[in-house]
């Protein structure tokens, strides 16, 4: 799943601040939620559910940001991390190349000595 969290942060931000609760009651079999803020009375959410009513109200403004925030905050640790496995890759693969090297001149010091002993 991909989540536009820039879209998500702009309407998390123009979104009325909260405090955001649940609560509803029964008229006629009809299940009203209301809100009031500073006065003036809105609909918070319209659900049967009183879980998804909780739901969506846990899921407030500042819920949103602060887990967009943590969101960005482990994406820069991810590619801290990210950048120092490269540099190590880089190393290793270095180390290898070096390791090779040094291999080859010990194995062409020990032919060329074995030749020497050899020769008396």
């Amino acid at each position: 799943m991909n989540i536009d969290k820039r879209a998500l942060r702009e309407v998390a931000e123009k979104a009325t601040p909260g405090n955001w609760r649940r609560t509803s009651s029964l008229f006629n079999g009809i299940t009203v939620t209301p809100f009031s803020l500073c006065g003036e009375e809105v609909m918070l959410a319209h659900t049967v559910e009183k879980r998804d009513a909780e739901f969506i109200a846990a899921a407030n403004p500042a819920t949103m940001l602060a887990l967009l925030d943590e969101n960005i905050q482990l994406q820069r640790g991810k590619d801290a991390i990210e950048a120092v496995a490269l540099v190590l890759r880089d190393d290793m693969r270095q180390a290898r190349e070096q390791l090779a090297a040094a291999e080859k001149r010990n194995a062409e010091q020990r032919e060329y000595y074995e030749g020497v002993i050899a020769d008396g």
